[in-house]
């Protein structure tokens, strides 16, 4: 238990309910995730049916779960649809979506699942429009009109993040995407840590560097935000990004 675990996309919400004291994550979990997205379809969007495509995975069920509570607490009519992680081919799934339908909420890992419904619906002339979950956040689902929500923002503009941004690019020759911000924000909490261990005399001590983990204060992270930790290992103040689409495939924050 001294093995500290800082995860930058572990987002069930069982994680942090005591069974693993030393986890961490600087992302919010999908108790936040399911019910600010199903609100957002409801309030903001207007939704009045809608359906949930969970693919059953542990994330993937998580979320949906958190997603279909909150809609039924709205009173919206919805559908839950279960799929096979392996399955490759939803023309069938789709056939399942009414033409009442206004939205298809996916818990898909892969963002080529993702389009492929998107692309499905508009085949089979529904009106119902793709929303998304972090794994849908990459370049493969470009459908305009769709929606994303997403743990991190785009840090491509954020001046704070400019630095990294340009080595990754100089790099690795890609875009910085969704999950790459956690990942360094996670790297620093853990490198942090370990420094502040050292500094402590105690250079070789997991539990020391798990007790600094705990006592994280990064005033602003790459991705904008302050970073610190609640008692059981979630970030303090943590919040989801909701994106659409847009007709040249990029994203702009609505939420």
């Amino acid at each position: 238990n001294n093995i500290a675990l800082v995860s930058p996309s572990a987002t069930r919400t069982n994680l942090t309910a005591g069974t693993f004291p030393n986890f961490y994550r600087p992302i919010p979990n999908d108790g936040l995730q399911g019910p600010g997205d199903a609100t957002y379809m409801v309030k903001t969007l207007k939704a009045k049916e809608i359906v949930v495509i969970e693919e059953k995975t542990a994330y993937g069920t998580g979320l949906a779960k958190e997603v279909v509570t909150t809609l039924k607490a709205l009173k919206v009519k919805v559908t839950n649809i279960a799929v096979n992680e392996k399955n490759a081919d939803y023309a069938a799934v789709v056939t399942r979506v009414s033409k009442t339908t206004n939205f298809v909420f996916v818990t898909f890992q892969d963002a080529a699942k993702s389009e492929q419904v998107a692309q499905e619906l508009i085949k089979q002339k529904k009106k119902a429009v793709v929303f998304g979950s972090d794994g849908s956040d990459q370049p493969t689902f470009k459908t305009p009109g769709t929606y994303v929500s997403a743990f991190a923002p785009d840090v491509n503009g954020l001046p704070v993040a400019a630095a990294v941004v340009a080595a990754y690019k100089a790099t690795y020759k890609a875009e910085v995407t969704t999950f790459g911000p956690p990942a360094y924000v996670a790297a620093q909490v853990i490198v942090e840590a370990a420094g502040r261990a050292c500094a402590a005399g105690k250079p070789n001590d997991r539990a020391a560097v798990l007790a600094e983990i705990a006592k994280t204060n990064i005033k602003q992270t790459i991705m904008g935000n302050a970073l610190s930790f609640t008692a059981t290992g979630d970030v303090k103040g943590g919040r989801f990004y909701i994106f659409k689409t847009q007709a040249d495939g990029k994203r702009k924050l609505v939420g």
